[in-house]
């Protein structure tokens, strides 16, 4: 069972632990001795009403969706998605599940904080959103002076286990080239702020920053971050 939380923070992470989204039958007979891996992907899409010129929205979403489609992840947060931006991932992903609400109103006005997941391998069980301020409940609050509402959208709560950094497992020596943000222009020198964290019911397998492009073109000013997992028994 596996638990996602999705916030809408400066610094963002998908964090999965050990409660919620139910492997299918399928899947967990792939193996007599191991349950199958789970790629996870973290991707900050950049607001599609974002003045950018030629990196904006229309000229980019077609590399979306082919940095999505070839990692082909099992689970998906993405960040900074307007409710255009989610209709055309929702057309064009049909085998994902999507599961998101605008932070301004709880329904479909502001960002988006998503989790989409494939419907082959999970089973929905439960879900909701709250924002961070001092009305958790209330749809567009704010506190703490946020200039912004911020949210989470979530599946099912977490215990407070301490969480694991999938990257630096991999990548245990911090490098002055691991930016998670490209700036349109490629640029890797910097801190990452783009995470998928995890419980230590999983064992990660690998992680990377994607650096995909196409002639120059980046598919947003966020790279995506990729994780391989394993669920242990």
């Amino acid at each position: 069972m596996i638990a996602i939380v999705q916030p809408s923070v400066t610094g963002l992470a998908l964090v999965l632990g050990a409660f919620l989204l139910l492997p299918e039958a399928d899947a967990q007979t792939e193996s007599a001795t191991l349950n199958p891996p789970l790629k996870v992907m973290s991707f900050n899409i950049r607001y599609g009403a974002a003045d950018d010129g030629t990196n904006s929205w229309p000229h980019r979403r077609y590399l979306i969706l082919e940095t999505i489609r070839t990692f082909d992840p099992d689970l998906l947060g993405m960040q900074e998605v307007l409710a255009s931006q989610a209709d055309y991932l929702k057309d064009n992903l049909p085998d994902y599940a999507f599961h998101g609400v605008g932070r301004e109103d709880g329904v479909a006005q502001g960002e988006f904080v998503p989790v989409l997941y494939k419907r082959d391998r999970f089973e929905w069980v439960d879900a909701g959103h709250f924002w961070l301020s001092e009305t958790p409940d209330v749809p567009g609050s704010k506190s703490w002076d946020s200039s912004l509402p911020r949210m989470v959208s979530w599946a099912q709560g977490f215990s407070g286990k301490p969480l694991i950094d999938t990257y630096r497992v991999i990548h245990p020596e911090r490098s002055p080239d691991e930016s998670s943000t490209s700036r349109w222009t490629g640029v890797r020198q910097g801190r990452r702020i783009d995470w998928i964290l995890h419980s230590a019911d999983f064992t990660t397998l690998n992680a990377a920053i994607n650096y995909t492009q196409e002639l120059g073109r980046y598919p947003s000013d966020h790279y995506p971050v990729a994780g391989v997992l394993r669920l242990k028994r």
